[in-house]
């Protein structure tokens, strides 16, 4: 493209470009990075806003538990910043099978399936030295003796073990065949009618642990499941499968020297106080047993990591809050856990290990991406789900047992995101308003910035003077290829946390939006995927005067009366300033 082609804008959006300035696209044209844009809520409890969410948050879930006679439903939530849960809620039907408990409490245990899951992956980051690039032969080389079941020595039918690795397996993306337990010739209809050909039993499992079948042993799983062709190449796609964290879980005991169920016993359960978290069926007047149940009792055999664990809306919060806190592990192998490990052909969807992260962006005024990580479980008549949303320190825990109730686990998070994630955002917005906005100055340089909060999103930066100069309006004038500002070209200022503390110090950075709402919105509809400006992960840290970069703000914190954090200044590296709060 020539200059002399390049349209006003245009040229204007090239020379920000050249010069590592932001262009930016968003709600109202801002461009977050991604995560918290606000420290996260320490006091929600007393926040009005958060009263009002969770009191809408009730008043749904009276009404979808209103028609319910044989189910039952147990809702929690927590934030790291308080000790107690925010909210719990339990419903107890009029109907419970006699053998198990008659009132539900946060103690009550139901079967939490899939979300079992959780386990060997937690596991696993507990062991020093065992990573997620490790293929699982390195642990577990007979895998690769399975090849002699299959049909044919071809990688059409042969599952490339050497290939799979550890991440692969926890992520769903090793490419393995699902399941063996649940192949058609255990269960009882003629199949035959449907087309298929008569079960041959040699060539079939018979074994499952489902609707009281006799279990798959790891005996089963060497002896047969090679006859089981692979779905993709390892690192393919995604697809959901139970075999990947039982595999996790037999690593889990070739390198720690325990069964998988001790490891998990003495290493979490009992280290985070979750007494009534169990692998194997806990007591009977201990659970949650819809009337006449069947799934109660059913065993998973050498699945066990995979979806055999019984748990209560305590222990699950306690779950979620060790996890977000790092309360086990390291904060930077937290963070490396709760990422995404892959994407999926859902626009929304996104997998870890083992999670199910959700991307919302129609939650919050700022209409900003925000991820929960998410891992649910279902087996027929319980379904459950542990809900973490790192942007506000928050946990969720839902479990739902009976026959009128599939469908509630994702109704419940759907609602608890759509209900409480506002609340939240606006004590985040209050509790900020108090220990960072304002104004900040050094009257002996003549330097100053004004910090607020509004709807958009991070703390709103205005009349920000360096040495008597409006940094604002001559932003344009800094950089590699600067420009001479233009009056048409909106320059606005924004500051987000960045998780770097030390002390009474917090480290946060600015991002520079340029232009108007509908200018930035005219140039993103030029192209077919969607917010194609906003692009702060490549434009931050580009503008560094002797060393520091002219984005970076330290805040110094103290804190207040209340316990509360009050930053007492600003320090503005790049220029050499620390303003005072006034």
């Amino acid at each position: 493209m020539h200059i002399g082609s390049l349209t006003h804008r245009s040229l204007a959006l090239l020379l920000a470009a050249l010069a590592g300035h932001e262009v930016s696209a968003a709600l109202d044209g801002h461009c977050p990075p991604l995560g918290p844009v606000l420290p996260a809520p320490q006091r929600a409890s007393a926040n009005p806003a958060v009263k009002k969410g969770l009191a809408d948050f009730k008043a749904a879930l009276d009404k979808m538990t209103a028609p319910l006679n044989v189910s039952a439903v147990s809702v929690g939530v927590k934030t790291l910043g308080e000790e107690a849960p925010l909210f719990e809620y339990h419903f107890t039907p009029s109907k419970l099978d006699p053998k198990g408990v008659q009132k539900v409490t946060s103690d009550s245990m139901y079967r939490i399936a899939s979300t079992s899951k959780v386990f060997p992956a937690y596991a696993l980051m507990l062991i020093d030295g065992v990573l997620w690039e490790d293929p699982v032969t390195k642990y577990v080389p007979e895998l690769r003796e399975l090849a002699k079941q299959a049909a044919a020595q071809d990688a059409v039918h042969v599952v490339d073990w050497d290939e799979v690795t550890l991440g692969a397996l926890a992520s769903h993306t090793s490419g393995i065949p699902v399941d063996l337990g649940t192949d058609l010739t255990a269960f009882n209809p003629p199949w035959e009618k449907l087309g298929l050909p008569k079960p041959d039993p040699a060539n079939s499992p018979q074994c499952s642990g489902l609707l009281d079948g006799k279990p798959c042993t790891w005996e089963d799983f060497f002896t047969k499941f090679g006859k089981r062709p692979p779905i993709y190449a390892p690192n393919t796609a995604p697809v959901y499968s139970n075999i990947g964290p039982a595999l996790l879980g037999l690593v889990v005991e070739r390198v720690s020297g325990l069964k998988f169920e001790d490891f998990v016993q003495q290493k979490i359960l009992d280290a985070l106080g979750m007494k009534h978290t169990s692998a194997f069926k806990p007591d009977d007047k201990l659970g949650v047993i819809p009337v006449d149940d069947q799934w109660w009792t059913s065993l998973l055999g050498f699945e066990n990591a995979s979806g055999s664990y019984y748990s209560s809306t305590h222990d699950l919060l306690a779950l979620g809050s060790a996890i977000l806190g790092s309360k086990l592990i390291s904060p930077a192998k937290t963070r490396r856990w709760l990422k995404p490990w892959t994407s999926s052909s859902s626009l929304g969807t996104f997998i870890g290990t083992p999670w199910e992260i959700y991307r919302v962006q129609n939650v919050t005024r700022d209409g900003r991406l925000i991820e929960l990580y998410t891992k649910g479980g279902d087996i027929t008549t319980y379904h459950a789900a542990l809900i973490m949303v790192p942007d506000y320190d928050l946990v969720v825990s839902v479990n739902v047992a009976g026959p009128e109730v599939g469908g509630f686990v994702q109704l419940i998070q759907a609602t608890a995101t759509t209900v409480l994630l506002p609340a939240l955002e606006q004590a985040s917005k209050d509790e900020a308003a108090v220990s960072f906005t304002g104004t900040y100055a050094d009257r002996a340089t003549n330097s100053s910035i004004t910090l607020a909060t509004d709807d958009a999103p991070g703390l709103r930066a205005t009349n920000y003077t360096a040495r008597g100069v409006d940094v604002l309006a001559n932003y344009l004038r800094i950089g590699i290829v600067p420009t001479e500002p233009d009056p048409s070209v909106l320059v606005r200022l924004r500051l987000y946390p960045t998780n770097l503390r030390s002390g009474r110090q917090a480290g946060w950075r600015g991002v520079f939006d340029l232009f108007t709402p509908e200018e930035v919105a005219a140039s993103d509809a030029r192209y077919p995927w969607p917010q194609n400006g906003c692009i702060a992960w490549g434009t931050m840290d580009r503008l560094v005067y002797q060393y520091e970069s002219l984005d970076y703000f330290v805040f110094n914190v103290e804190k207040g009366a209340d316990g509360a954090p009050v930053a007492t200044s600003i320090e503005l590296p790049a220029y050499g300033l620390t303003l005072t709060r006034q």
